[in-house]
């Protein structure tokens, strides 16, 4: 029995972070890591760069195998879709097919066994790598396929890597019906080595690479050279015939040739027909593609008009639905979800939630590059008199229409109950502009209860600017949010991330009184006689316990009048600290409540930073009143922060003698205060308002 396997060192990583890289058995077992976050496609960067990798290792005569894994629940969903467009050029999509296909060869070619831990889903040129391996290891819930034929294309490439792998039959199943085939089937067709639990595939690869390490290198190359030269000869006809397949195709489909690689000046009888192969911004997951094919034959019927008065029927008549729309946003808009001029039907849902919905590809295009690629990326049979149906069975048609009414008219239609599949949606076919809008809406909805299943969404959709909202909402309302929804579906990495920062606000009793008193004596003795503590002696709140006040004025006079623009005082300090709010001169009339404003506002980026509305009562005398914020507000030493207060009210007190440098020797702080311009209500270094300000420091 094998024992569990340990790194020698740490994962390292490329500047993109599109490849990582593990080391085992004393390196002599290099595990790859496909890590582009969502389905890790084959874009020609990691192409590139796990080609380059398996190069490098091939010639270490330390290394024995190699393993190719994957983060995420896609192995690999195929090429990058946007790579591909009409945009790109014919060179662009030869320089990565053949890439793609020198990579394939070379792992066949190696030294050194590879072998494909799959954990998921390999769909078209991410099945080709599979394929491709030596050896693979299969979880029970994986997935294989090859989905051209929804694409209305054949994966004549990846075809041939599977014809190698299994039985013609399977292979002709899988590559004519599209549909995918489960590890248990992949491993009865030769396809997979072994299947274990999806907790275990990562062990059994390494478990394999393990066993494979314990023979000669040289005699493993040998086998393995001679396994492949072998085999091929049956197969050398395949390769023979893959042109005269894909031109028979491809006339057959689209009535044109199979184009050469010379397609910059295409002959008149020849069209440059693009191959595109799937893409993760085709589709968010490979067993929910997008299904593109010719459409039934149907007669498209037109929406009588109803929307005009009887009166002006006549004149509908003769000059059409376009007659009352006035700018082109109304003419456009009015051809959301109208059948009038639509060249394209969405089949969108599953089961009963089905709906189809008519489109065009022309507004589409210009507001979706993955539309656009779909649409003019030589996909779609080259036939004006045909409408194609699109069938998304992954998609809500309730996120979907919202996409269109965007799309369609700039308007935003967000519902809190769809917010997150038309996040979704945005995504998948590549709008930021609605993409931005649903943050938005979810910045807006945020609340402690909800910040945890917040995170795991934010973290899902790559949201970083959400990610850092929810965990400031958790950092503040920390008991609040342990309690709310989705604390407890949270993943390990999530939950260690939120245990680990500083800022937590949570006084937990979890210490027994054994435990209370170790860490009484320790902190209470010599430093000689403390006892040994298992836990750090590291403040984790970044406040310290000791409030401290700054006062900038040596001298109090009165009658300070308020005209309705904000008291404003700039100032820095030269170490970290915490403003909880301002103390400010009160009447000097006698009792009264005031209205009040307090900011702090980022100098160099003019960007405020906390803002309360609130009031305060002063009694009469000259004593400032204090004025806090909701939550402190964090200073950084050497930036210029402005302190404002925009007070309603009677005629005050106020400071002068204002100094410009104020040392606080009881929590070693340094202030320096300087004018602020413009609208100031008269308040400068020299005398006026906001003559305190509150502060923590940082803790050590």
């Amino acid at each position: 029995m094998f024992k569990i396997m340990y790194r020698t060192f740490s994962t390292t990583r490329s500047a993109k972070t599109l490849l990582e890289r593990e080391l085992y058995q004393g390196n002599s077992v290099v595990r790859f890591v496909l890590n582009d976050k969502k389905v890790n496609t084959l874009s020609l960067a990691m192409i590139n760069e796990l080609f380059a990798e398996l190069k490098a290792i091939d010639k270490i005569e330390k290394v024995r195998s190699v393993v190719i894994a994957h983060n995420g629940k896609s192995f690999s969903a195929g090429h990058e879709l946007k790579e591909l467009t009409t945009e790109s050029g014919s060179e662009k999509h030869n320089e990565i097919f053949n890439t793609c296909g020198d990579m394939m060869n070379f792992i066949r070619n190696m030294k050194v066994p590879v072998i494909a831990e799959v954990n998921g889903t390999a769909a078209a040129a991410g099945l080709q790598l599979v394929a491709s391996c030596d050896i693979v290891v299969a979880g029970k819930s994986s997935k294989f396929l090859v989905p051209g034929q929804k694409l209305g294309l054949f994966c004549s490439t990846p075809g041939i890597a599977l014809v190698r792998a299994v039985p013609r039959k399977v292979a002709m199943d899988m590559l004519l019906t599209a549909q995918p085939i489960d590890s248990e089937a992949a491993l009865r067709a030769g396809l997979v080595s072994r299947v274990v639990e999806d907790s275990e595939v990562k062990f059994e690869a390494l478990k394999v690479a393990e066993q494979i390490g314990h023979f000669s290198r040289s005699v493993t190359a040998l086998g393995k050279a001679f396994f492949y030269t072998q085999a091929e000869l049956k197969e050398v006809h395949v390769v023979l015939a893959k042109l005269a397949i894909r031109t028979a195709y491809f006339k057959a489909l689209f009535g044109t040739r199979l184009p050469r690689n010379d397609t910059k000046n295409p002959t008149n009888n020849e069209k440059a027909v693009t191959i595109l192969p799937v893409s993760r911004n085709l589709a968010e997951h490979v067993s929910n593609l997008i299904a593109i094919g010719r459409k039934p034959v149907t007669v498209v019927q037109k929406k009588k008009p109803t929307n005009l008065p009887e009166e002006n029927q006549g004149t509908r008549k003769v000059l059409g639905w376009q007659a009352d729309k006035k700018t082109l946003r109304e003419r456009i808009n009015h051809m959301y979800c109208n059948e009038t001029l639509a060249d394209v039907f969405f089949v969108v849902g599953s089961d009963e939630s089905r709906q189809r919905i008519p489109a065009h590809k022309f507004v589409l295009s210009i507001g979706s590059v993955v539309f656009d690629a779909m649409f003019n990326g030589g996909l779609t049979p080259n036939n004006p008199g045909e409408a194609l149906e699109i069938e998304l069975p992954d998609v809500e048609p309730s996120a979907f229409l919202a996409l269109l009414k965007f799309l369609y008219s700039d308007e935003v239609k967000i519902e809190a109950e769809s917010v997150m599949t038309t996040l979704y949606t945005a995504k998948k076919y590549a709008v930021p502009a609605m993409e931005k809008e649903c943050v938005r809406f979810l910045k807006q909805c945020l609340v402690p209860d909800n910040a945890f299943m917040m995170l795991s969404q934010a973290k899902l959709f790559d949201e970083p600017e959400l990610v850092q909202k929810c965990l400031e909402v958790i950092d503040k309302n920390t008991l609040e949010a342990l309690n709310g929804e989705g604390f407890t579906d949270i993943d390990l990495d999530t939950l260690c991330e939120v245990l680990t920062r500083d800022g937590l606000r949570i006084h937990p009793q979890l210490l027994s009184e054994q435990e209370m008193n170790k860490i009484y004596k320790y902190l209470a003795v010599s430093p000689q006689d403390r006892p040994v503590l298992i836990y750090s002696d590291r403040p984790r709140c970044q406040i310290s316990s000791t409030e401290y006040v700054v006062s900038r004025f040596q001298r109090i006079e009165n009658r300070w009048g308020f005209c309705g623009t904000s008291d404003r005082i700039k100032f820095t300090v030269d170490r970290r600290i915490f403003v909880v709010g301002f103390g400010l001169y009160g009447a000097i009339s006698g009792p009264h409540e005031y209205k009040t404003q307090i900011k702090i506002i980022h100098c160099g980026t003019n960007k405020t930073l906390a803002e309360h509305d609130t009031s305060f009562v002063c009694d009469g005398n000259s004593r400032p009143c204090r004025v806090c914020f909701k939550d402190p507000v964090e200073i950084l030493p050497g930036i210029t922060y402005i302190a404002a207060a925009l007070i309603r009210g009677p005629d005050s007190y106020y400071g002068t003698k204002g100094l410009r440098r104020v040392n606080t020797n009881d929590s070693d702080v340094t202030f320096q205060f300087t004018y602020a311009a413009m609208n100031n209500n008269g308040t400068s270094v020299e005398d006026g308002q906001i003559p305190e300000i509150i502060y923590y420091t940082a803790a050590e």
